[in-house]
């Protein structure tokens, strides 16, 4: 019980979550050409999902850019450390935790 209790304290615990993000992250970048294809050949015929928003192109460049494709692997993880800090403790981060609280019982 003492690990668990150690392994979910808060000054650990953020720490692992952030190493989860940061890895995951990664290694979605390092597929990201399957990733987007898998995409564009999903978004053929199908522009009117709410998902593309019937702009199916716009929608794959916007994931393309989220892959940072133009920084090596130190700098696109920087960068992962960076938007994870923004987030946390943010007004928008904060209601969205209350809402999957109260409308999906998710904690």
């Amino acid at each position: 019980m003492l690990t668990l209790q150690l392994f979910f304290s808060y000054s650990i615990f953020p720490v692992f979550i952030r190493q989860i993000c940061v890895q995951t992250f990664l290694e979605l970048r390092r597929h990201h050409q399957r990733i987007l294809l898998y995409l564009e050949t999903l978004s053929k015929g199908n522009e009117h999902l709410p998902c593309f928003n019937d702009h199916p192109q716009l929608v794959i460049q916007e994931l393309w850019d989220r892959f940072f494709p133009h920084m090596n692997d130190h700098a696109a993880e920087h960068m992962v450390h960076q938007l994870i800090n923004q987030s946390l403790d943010h007004w928008t981060t904060n209601i969205y935790d209350q809402y999957q609280r109260l409308c999906q019982g998710i904690f």
